[in-house]
């Protein structure tokens, strides 16, 4: 991998996010993560809105990994908004929750998800899972995405 992967965590539960930073340190990973809380901040991140609108206009992430169940905007309602954005759409997408209803994997797709992949319960399988993901979309060809410039 030539640069770093830079990946946006959407995610509320402090503990998913802790394990992992701890996954990609045990791993020693060549990650850089943004952390957000809900959909709504990630929306404001991407496009450098509110808090973020001083951060540098670099490069957008090259990979979204988000949780569905989230308050404010939930993680269909996000991948929903940023799949009918026309600046954000290209930027894919990776489920990573709790959940394995048929539903919730079947509406991920339908709206445009790159994957679906359910939590590991235990830490051992959960590291492993984080690296697989990290292998996969470092090994991708990635477009190099700006941010909206204001």
């Amino acid at each position: 991998m030539n640069s770093s992967l830079h990946i946006l965590l959407v995610e509320d539960d402090v503990v998913d996010i802790k394990s992992i930073k701890r996954a990609l340190a045990k791993l020693e990973l060549n990650v850089e993560m943004h952390v957000v809380c809900d959909g709504t901040e990630a929306i404001k991140f991407l496009r450098r809105e509110g808090a973020y609108d001083s951060l540098p206009s670099y490069r957008q992430p090259h990979l979204i990994v988000a949780d569905l169940n989230m308050p404010k905007m939930n993680g269909h309602e996000l991948l929903e908004a940023l799949k009918s954005d026309e600046t954000l759409r290209q930027i894919p997408f990776l489920v990573l929750t709790t959940s394995d209803d048929a539903r919730d994997v079947e509406r991920s797709y339908a709206l445009g998800a790159a994957g679906y992949v359910i939590k590991p319960l235990d830490s051992a399988s959960f590291t492993k899972a984080i690296g697989v993901i990290e292998q996969y979309w470092g090994l991708c060809a990635r477009p190099e995405t700006r941010a909206p410039r204001k």
